[in-house]
């Protein structure tokens, strides 16, 4: 390819999307734009997106084919010095080799502030540009805008060249700060056909859209007064929940031919069934014969069969911390190494179970930290991440061996997203990725001193993923280290911790720490106010605003139990304790439980359950929620008096 050339035919492109931005209708800044305080829809925001304009176009050449040039505009009002950072822009280009790149070009911006009742501006700095490579395939372009102070406003532009046309860059209507007007268009040559697919679709206040066989494809779009999207704790991405216009290839004209891409989940399935580096991978296993033949000499039955084929691969291969829903290399190769990524692990797993005997196929899934999938449209862009599935006793179970400390049947938390697709053809269709419970339960035994100091011992057992999650972060730290973390109280004096059950991983993970406390309750008079869990039970209420935009998803359900068995100083006695109580949600969609209990005279056992039997729950469930751990916080606060004799 002549590069010269090429990017001669860039530069005409270029030249006619500047004449085609003025579709773009952008104000001019204002006094009152300048003088503004703050923003009337949302007067807390640090800064707001007074308007932004994108879009794509996509042409072709004899020379260098299909290439894409996106442009974006922005203008932010700044107005606290918050937002000082959003002055400082960074654009992410990828590169393949020398013929397929992304490359930056016609930055430009500029600063606007009042000056004695006049507007003043300062141009964006070419000496302020710098580019610079991130690793093998990407560089990073990053500019700052003069002269930031609050009160004033931003702005800048580029164009982004890019040979990548399969998926395109999707344009977020949202984003963490308010936006007053965002605008976006799209045009593809007739020979391209693109799906354009909106997340969370909100009033258009423009909608365009035309189709002409001689011209292509045109569309725009755009939002007004769009809300910040408010991060909050619980959800999987907030970009599950940002209004986004996506855009996936459907169809291309290639040599005179049509080729066709994703239209339907049945393409999605045929392609992912047959590709080599997913649906065929777990054919070429044949170098696992030896291994089957001896887990098949040692067991008999399915169970017993799987769990050995499962502990061998998450024992013998390792987890290079890269999420994939395909692999890089043959399996072969990569069970020499030792070591692959999530896709590689698991589809040498899947290989295994085949050569045992058993049916098991790959479940492509999208993790929490990417996003959800939407059923309704087919989109292979969707999945970064795979798993398997097999079958034992008639009960699907998913399979995962990226985790050295992971029970069969238990997917990791970053998988719990609701839903994968089955890679089969034979079988495809969508599969619940079920969560298991995760257990904890906490017990506190300490004998209380008239003078206030207590000496006991803190016990935790977990069950599930979260077993799973501190067993490595023992390997890692060393039970020393990680005994002494667990202590909620930072004057508490920890003593020495021990471990139960380290590597059995179908038994409870326990760990003990000795701790002792001082000043732990009041006195007055002959009396003693004592709060039982001595800051160890649950006391911050993670929810805090009144209401919520999106759902609470915890990943799994959960059960926490807390203990405290406590042996009160001689000579006093109990005068006063909380009462019993019981909080549940509406369809006993989970539940708070709390009771005190005196044997004898010197001899107190404290009990409260937390349940919470729903992965997921709806914001309009949320305020239900937040008030049943208001609840249980309170009661947690409660005191036990004690009177001397």
């Amino acid at each position: 390819m002549n590069r010269l050339s090429a990017w001669f035919a860039i530069l005409l492109c270029i030249v006619s999307l500047s004449t085609s931005a003025q579709r773009f209708k952008i104000s001019k800044v204002t006094v009152d734009d300048l003088a503004a305080k703050y923003y009337p829809l949302d007067s807390a925001a640090e800064a707001v997106v007074l308007g932004e304009y994108g879009s794509v176009e996509i042409t072709d050449n004899d020379i260098k084919g299909y290439y894409a040039v996106h442009r974006r505009i922005r203008r932010i009002k700044i107005l606290k010095k918050s937002a000082y950072d959003r002055a400082t822009i960074s654009v992410h280009q990828y590169r393949r080799g020398a013929d397929s790149e992304e490359v930056i070009r016609n930055i430009k911006g500029k600063t606007y502030w009042l000056e004695n009742g006049e507007i003043k501006s300062e141009d964006l700095s070419r000496s302020a540009i710098f580019t610079s490579k991130t690793n093998k395939n990407f560089y990073e372009t990053k500019f700052t805008l003069p002269h930031v102070q609050e009160g004033c406003i931003i702005e800048y532009e580029y164009d982004l060249m890019s040979d990548f046309i399969l998926q395109l860059p999707s344009w977020d209507f949202q984003t963490d700060i308010p936006i007053k007007y965002s605008e976006y268009y799209a045009t593809f040559p007739p020979k391209l056909g693109y799906r354009a697919v909106f997340q969370n679709p909100v009033d258009l206040v423009i909608k365009e859209y035309s189709e002409n066989p001689n011209t292509g494809t045109f569309m725009r779009y755009a939002v007004k007064d769009q809300p910040a999207l408010r991060p909050e704790p619980y959800i999987t991405t907030i970009d599950d929940y940002t209004t986004r216009l996506r855009f996936e290839l459907v169809e291309a004209m290639v040599n005179g031919r049509i080729q066709r891409f994703s239209q339907s989940w049945l393409d999605v399935d045929k392609k992912m069934a047959t590709d080599d580096e997913v649906g065929s991978y777990i054919r070429k296993t044949t170098f696992l014969k030896a291994a089957a033949k001896e887990i098949k000499s040692k067991y008999s039955d399915t169970l017993s069969i799987i769990k050995e084929a499962h502990r061998y691969i998450r024992t013998n291969m390792t987890w290079n911390g890269h999420v994939s829903y395909w692999s890089a290399s043959s399996p072969k190769t990569i069970f020499e190494q030792k070591t692959g990524n999530s896709a590689e692990i698991n589809l040498i797993l899947i290989g295994l179970i085949r050569e045992l005997g058993f049916e098991a196929s790959p479940v492509i899934l999208s993790t929490r930290s990417n996003g959800a999938v939407f059923m309704e449209i087919p989109m292979i862009s969707y999945f970064n991440d795979l798993v398997g599935i097999t079958n034992i006793g008639g009960k699907e179970v998913l399979l995962d061996a990226t985790d050295t400390f992971l029970p069969l049947g238990v997917l990791p938390d970053r998988c719990l997203t609701r839903i994968g697709r089955i890679v089969d053809i034979k079988h495809a269709n969508w599969v619940y990725l079920k969560p298991t419970l995760t257990r904890q339960v906490k017990t506190l035994q300490y004998t209380l001193d008239e003078s206030g100091s207590a000496k006991g011992s803190i016990s935790y057992s977990w069950q599930g993923e979260l077993a799973c999650r501190y067993r490595n972060a023992i390997q890692k730290s060393g039970i020393k280290k990680f005994g002494k973390e667990l202590i909620k109280q930072p004057s508490a004096e920890v003593g020495e911790s021990k471990v139960e059950n380290a590597t059995e991983i179908d038994k409870p993970l326990i760990v003990t720490t000795e701790v002792s406390y001082e000043e732990t309750f009041n006195k007055a008079g002959d009396r003693i106010y004592l709060s039982p869990a001595l800051g160890e039970a649950l006391s911050v209420n993670p929810f805090k605003y009144e209401k919520r935009m999106y759902p609470v998803d915890f990943g799994s359900p959960s059960e926490e139990v807390f203990m405290a068995n406590i042996k009160i100083p001689q000579g006093y006695v109990v005068e006063s304790s909380p009462a019993t109580q019981v909080i549940a949600l509406p369809e006993d969609g989970g539940r708070f439980t709390y009771q005190v209990q005196v044997h004898g005279e010197d001899i107190i056992n404290v009990v409260t359950r937390l349940q919470l039997k729903k992965p997921i729950y709806s914001s309009e469930e949320y305020p239900y929620l937040k008030q049943l751990m208001d609840m249980a916080i309170a009661k947690n606060g409660e005191q036990i008096i004690l009177k001397k004799k």
